[in-house]
């Protein structure tokens, strides 16, 4: 009896749902992956704009404020001078983040900010980054790449 070396239809449906199962597991982690590193950089756009803030105070020799507006399906960040209306407010667009305990911070050209400690940076599914505002904040002046002021060599 001669013997047929194909694969039967049993065989072949076999195979395809291996294959699917295997695919179906392996996008499912991918997709978890992808929305952890989508987490992780929209904290690292916030912790950016958060500095940004801080120095546009310095910069102006202005107080600012920056408030968190939670929507439905996104946060806005809104940067506003409160010396000047005339300026017109940025706004940044922070995904699903969510920010406790505080949703406003204020920014004085002085170099102080409020809410001073720790704030927590979340995303419903993903997690929470802890960030202390002291430490982001810091400005070392062992590392400074500029020449200190003339007021400080005088002494």
């Amino acid at each position: 009896m001669k013997r047929n070396n194909r694969f039967t239809l049993l065989e072949v449906m076999i195979v395809v749902c291996v294959l699917a199962l295997s695919a179906g597991v392996l996008l499912w982690k991918a997709q978890k992956w992808v929305e952890r590193e989508k987490f992780i950089s929209d904290v690292s756009r916030f912790k950016s704009f958060l500095i940004g803030a801080r120095m546009r105070a310095l910069n102006t020799r202005a107080d600012w404020t920056l408030e968190i507006v939670e929507g439905k399906k996104k946060t806005l960040a809104i940067l506003s001078c409160r010396e000047n209306r005339a300026i017109n407010p940025q706004t940044v667009t922070l995904g699903d983040l969510a920010v406790e305990p505080t949703k406003q911070f204020v920014f004085y050209s002085s170099g102080k900010f409020e809410p001073d400690g720790f704030i927590s940076i979340g995303k419903k599914g993903v997690g929470a980054e802890e960030v202390d505002l002291s430490e982001l904040f810091r400005i070392d002046t062992n590392d400074a790449t500029e020449p200190p002021h003339p007021r400080i060599l005088k002494k």
